[in-house]
């Protein structure tokens, strides 16, 4: 069983590299979109079959591909030493010196290599590696029928998954396929925190990621996908998603539908705006007023609420580095994450991404083509939906995470490519 999924990473991977070397942008797209969704499901079945020095070697062809990148554009920037740059540039110019500060700091307070290497792959990579695709042109001539074809297998896998996984559940939690890879901690939070993974009884599904949130912000992903873009069959497809998101006994899917709903009020509303980040911000304040009123009062939900009083007493003003462990899957919130790790850098963390937001914002009150501004109008609801998300989960690293960002990066690259063909 673990060469079938030894060939599978290697497959996915080669592809990948095949994919890369061909400049094949639709197949290399959706190449490493399912590597990123299937990364954890496979990497850790590796773990209980090989030795852990190969296992490491595997997952460390993430930042051999990130290596690539950087080397290519560094040769880009050698030929065309007039390249212009321009405002994403800048703000990326920012997240890199972020990051820098945050390694400093981590180096500086003597942090584990291992530590520091899992930050880079849960703050950095995400961010770097799609904008360094973007800057060397990967997602060029990128057909979106094929990317269709790709969420309609996503769906169809992740929900016989999900079926198959809730309604073979017997009790016991050492049944689930990552158990045993959590069962080597020192506190296994499976158990510790059964109440993640169980509800009234039922298990809450997680498919091929290790927690139910992941799995129902991918299903909203793909309901939100099949909705503006109106592919072929897209009420089936929204039906199916919406299932989705019940197997796995979670309201945040449904929060982000009704941020999405409210996003969609307000373009209606207010056609020439741009302000959408006001929807997620006030939702976050409903939800926040309603837990210290203690309109919502189960356990999962209160205890984000009281990380938001005792995280400061983790806060350092220049952060605490990239591999703390209180910045790594330690809080709920990945705001609060984000400030544990990179201290008062992290609000402009916060802002630069609020700032390529607002530009794609401004690219879609002048986009006219239909395809890219059904694109767009995807990244610009899913990319301030979960602003909402980010306030009470804990996301870095995960695969909604690196969609967003490869999303973002993908929709610069159409507009790019529809304002070269219209003249």
């Amino acid at each position: 069983m673990g060469l079938i999924y030894l060939l599978a990473y290697l497959l996915l991977f080669l592809s990948i590299f095949i994919f890369f070397i061909k400049r094949n942008s639709t197949c290399f797209v959706i190449s490493f979109i399912l590597y990123q969704c299937f990364y954890d499901w496979i990497i850790i079945h590796l773990s209980y079959f090989l030795p852990s020095g190969i296992v490491l070697i595997l997952k460390s062809l993430q930042e051999i591909l990130l290596s690539l990148l950087c080397f290519l554009f560094i040769y880009r920037v050698a030929l065309h030493p007039k390249i212009k740059l321009g405002k994403i540039d800048f703000i990326l110019f920012i997240y890199l010196f972020i990051f820098i500060i945050g390694l400093l700091v981590s180096f500086s307070k003597g942090q584990s290599i291992s530590s520091i290497i899992q930050g880079v792959r849960l703050y950095v990579s995400p961010i770097i590696t799609p904008y360094l695709l973007y800057k060397n042109k990967l997602f060029d001539g990128l057909k979106i029928d094929l990317l269709n074809k790709c969420f309609v297998f996503l769906l169809c896998f992740l929900l016989m998954y999900s079926v198959i996984q809730v309604y073979s559940f017997d009790g016991n939690l050492s049944h689930l396929w990552f158990y045993r890879f959590y069962d080597d901690l020192l506190v296994n939070p499976i158990d510790s925190a059964s109440f993640n993974y169980v509800r009234e009884g039922d298990l809450r599904a997680t498919a091929v990621f290790v927690s139910s949130i992941h799995l129902t912000v991918t299903f909203f992903i793909l309901a939100l996908y099949f909705y503006i873009m109106k592919i072929k069959f897209w009420p089936l497809w929204c039906i199916l998603s919406l299932y989705g998101i019940q197997l796995t006994q979670t309201r945040v899917g449904y929060f982000l539908i009704i941020v999405c709903i409210g996003i969609g009020i307000f373009r209606r509303v207010f056609p020439n705006r741009t302000q959408y980040y006001f929807i997620p911000l006030l939702a976050i304040g409903v939800t926040l007023l309603s837990l210290i009123f203690q309109l919502i009062s189960d356990e999962s939900a209160l205890g984000r609420l009281v990380q938001y009083v005792v995280f400061m007493n983790h806060f350092h003003i220049m952060g605490n580095g990239l591999g703390d462990k209180f910045a790594l899957v330690f809080y709920d919130s990945f705001y609060i994450s984000i400030l544990i790790a990179f201290g008062i850098l992290g609000v402009i963390y916060i802002f630069c991404y609020l700032k390529i937001l607002n530009i794609l914002a401004c690219k879609l009150l002048i986009t006219n083509e239909s395809e890219s501004t059904k694109l767009l109008t995807f990244t610009l609801f899913l990319g301030y939906s979960v602003l909402y998300l980010f306030a009470f989960q804990y996301v870095a690293g995960a695969f909604p995470f690196v969609f967003i960002w490869l999303l973002i990066f993908i929709s610069l690259s159409q507009i790019s490519t529809s304002s070269v063909r219209n003249g």
